[in-house]
C-alpha cells in the first residue's frame, strides 16, 4: 500500500465550494466568502456567515502558477451570495447556483450570470 500526499495549488481564502476546469485549463471556483464553524464533539458543520467573510465570487485559479484571480462579485448590480456549484456548457459559458440562504425578512433564493466569454486571463 502507498502512501498518498497532497499538495495545495493555491490559497484563495474566504469558503472555496465548487471547482471545475474550464476550457482554458484553469480551475474556477465558487466562493462563498467563508462561514463561522460549530464544532459539537468531533463533528463540524457550517453555523452562519463568518466575522472575516469576504463576500461571494467566483474566482479562476492558475494551476500551474497558483495565481488566484477574481472575476465576479456581483450579477449585473446585485453582490453575490453563496456562490456553490459550477458547470461548464460545450460552448464554454458557465454557470453556478446560488446557496438560498436567510436574511432579513425574506429569502434570496437564487442568482444567475448570463453565459458571456470568459475573461482573458492576464497571462493570455
Amino acid at each position: 500500500m502507498t502512501q498518498s500526499q497532497t499538495s495545495f495549488a493555491a490559497r484563495p481564502g474566504g469558503g472555496p465550494n465548487s471547482a471545475a476546469l474550464g476550457p482554458d485549463g484553469k480551475c474556477y471556483i465558487c466562493n462563498n466568502g467563508g462561514f463561522r464553524w460549530h464544532i459539537e464533539g468531533s463533528r463540524r458543520r457550517p453555523l452562519m456567515q463568518a466575522d472575516d467573510h469576504s463576500g461571494g465570487r467566483i474566482e479562476r485559479i492558475d494551476l500551474e502558477t497558483g495565481v488566484v484571480e477574481c472575476l465576479y462579485r456581483a450579477a449585473g448590480d446585485v453582490p453575490l451570495k453563496g456562490p456553490n456549484d459550477l458547470v461548464f456548457d460545450a460552448h464554454a459559458g458557465f454557470y453556478f447556483s446560488i446557496l438560498a440562504r436567510l436574511v432579513p425578512a425574506r429569502w434570496i433564493v437564487a442568482q444567475s450570470i448570463t453565459p458571456r466569454p470568459l475573461p482573458k486571463s492576464r497571462s493570455q
